[in-house]
């Protein structure tokens, strides 16, 4: 796969840097500042600091219910930019659009994404984001995405965070914002699914012990979408090996994530490959309302939702998988 397909806007790349360097920037920043605070202001500001960290680790509901996005952050320029580096595109089937435009239905399901890739270009870019539209084509769908409650610990990115709308990542946060009408987008592979994120292999796809949607969703009464996010896994290459695979699997088992050795390419080495992302947003599984499902139901559920996934990813692949390989569609 070619990395120099058409040539890119500078701030495009810029665009896409951005999110990567401020992660850094305030995870490792912060206790640089916090010593700094103590030193050489004051020590009451460092003091204000660590309040601010408190507060949000014990007591601001935001994470836990998505009440703090905002629009304005989510749909504008600076996205736009984000986009036409790779581009991005969101591809709505007749089922969901007919459902999520239908005032007279409920706006509300759990999104079940695939793949994760390295780092979910295609959530930022087509679902968190409005690079390609999807405000227009659903305009009444509110969604959110959850991710690791650890990066709501960190200062000031905890609020960029809840401003383009990830929540946290437990049964009680996703009941809650469905609750809310809200809908609720789970990357359902998570973290290890990332160290099978290379270009030109099958999608792996880690679904079979994966269940804890299903029974959301049969909790809450709310559709599940499956959604594919074709190009993610072609956006870097990573060194590979028994040892290495070893390690990082030991690694997310003691932190709950791990990550990928990724190949250095692009500027500062961490510029994705030129690779269309196109996101597809499936036909809605319909699933009843159980408040307590037992096992079975969730087993039938996700045996069918497996069906619907296969389905979406067998009739979108020639269109949209933008490599020139025969890629399979692989359930671990």
């Amino acid at each position: 796969m070619s990395t120099m397909m058409a040539k890119r806007p500078l701030f495009s790349h810029v665009a896409v840097l951005l999110p990567l360097l401020s992660f850094f920037f305030f995870t490792f920043g912060t206790p640089v500042l916090l010593v700094y605070l103590w030193r050489k202001v004051s020590p009451y500001a460092a003091i204000a600091l660590l309040t601010y960290v408190a507060w949000g680790k014990w007591f601001d509901e935001a994470p836990k219910n998505g009440s703090r996005s905002k629009r304005w952050l989510r749909s504008n320029w600076y996205w736009t930019l984000f986009g036409k580096y790779f581009p991005t595109k969101v591809v709505l089937e007749d089922a969901f659009k007919t459902h999520v435009n239908d005032p007279s239905k409920r706006p509300c399901y759990l999104f079940a994404i695939h793949p994760h890739g390295i780092i979910g270009m295609s959530v930022w870019g087509n679902l968190i984001a409005d690079s390609a539209g999807l405000t227009k084509l659903a305009p009444r769908l509110d969604l959110r995405i959850i991710t690791l409650p650890v990066n709501f610990i960190v200062p000031f990115w905890r609020e960029f965070l809840l401003g383009v709308g990830f929540i946290e990542s437990h049964a009680s946060s996703i009941h809650k914002t469905l609750e809310a009408d809200r809908s609720v987008g789970i990357v359902i592979g998570g973290a290890i699914e990332a160290l099978d994120a290379r270009p030109n292999i099958d999608y792996k796809t880690k679904i079979k012990s994966r269940k804890g949607f299903v029974k959301a969703a049969l909790r809450n009464g709310v559709p599940i979408v499956p959604v594919f996010c074709f190009g993610e896994n072609d956006l870097y290459d990573q060194h590979t090996g028994p040892t290495i695979k070893k390690v990082q699997t030991a690694f997310k088992q003691r932190f709950t994530w791990t990550w990928p050795l990724v190949k250095f390419q692009g500027w500062l080495g961490v510029l994705p490959n030129y690779v269309p992302l196109t996101t597809v947003i499936g036909a809605p599984l319909e699933v009843p309302h159980v408040p307590h499902p037992t096992d079975e139901q969730v087993h039938h559920y996700h045996a069918l939702y497996m069906q619907h996934l296969t389905r979406l990813f067998e009739e979108h692949k020639a269109s949209h998988d933008p490599t020139l390989t025969s890629r399979q569609l692989i359930f671990w």
